[in-house]
């Protein structure tokens, strides 16, 4: 479950000048597909209040129908590991038949055993154990996207 206690800078750091080189993470697309609706939209407004663009989902099917809408507009999938229907490894496979370069995150209230996590390693940035605060959530988003994650 997202957390949506955020830690709050103090005000003069917004009266900081920024540096040359100093980027901040670039705004996504982010599809998330979770059927806990009430988890998946704690996890929209942070991500959201980012600036991010989040499209929510409750399933698979209608994750994947999602993605094939626009495959080249979804830039990170954040993909619960318990789907009604199938599990999230599962819809992974499909996931990726449709975007390949697609980053994807898993989320889970469940253990994944390791032998499977390394398996997926390579198809996954990152995978977060629920219940987990809005800043794990914004830092492995981050660390998905491409770009300056320094």
């Amino acid at each position: 479950m997202c957390d949506e206690t955020t830690s709050e800078q103090p005000n003069s750091a917004t009266h900081q000048p920024v540096e040359k080189g100093n980027t901040q993470p670039k705004a996504a697309t982010v599809l998330i597909v979770d059927d806990n609706i009430a988890e998946a939209a704690a996890c929209r407004d942070i991500l959201s209040h980012a600036g991010h663009e989040v499209i929510l989902t409750k399933d698979g099917t209608q994750g994947l129908k999602e993605l094939l809408a626009n495959p080249q507009g979804i830039d990170l999938i954040i993909l619960d590991w318990i789907l009604p229907g199938m599990s999230g490894d599962q819809w992974l496979g499909h996931f990726l038949e449709v975007a390949p370069d697609v980053k994807l995150i898993f989320i889970s209230g469940k253990f994944i055993p390791d032998e499977l996590r390394n398996q997926l390693q390579t198809k996954v940035s990152s995978f977060l154990k629920k219940p987990f605060s809005g800043g794990q959530l914004l830092d492995a988003v981050q660390k998905a996207l491409p770009g300056d994650n320094s």
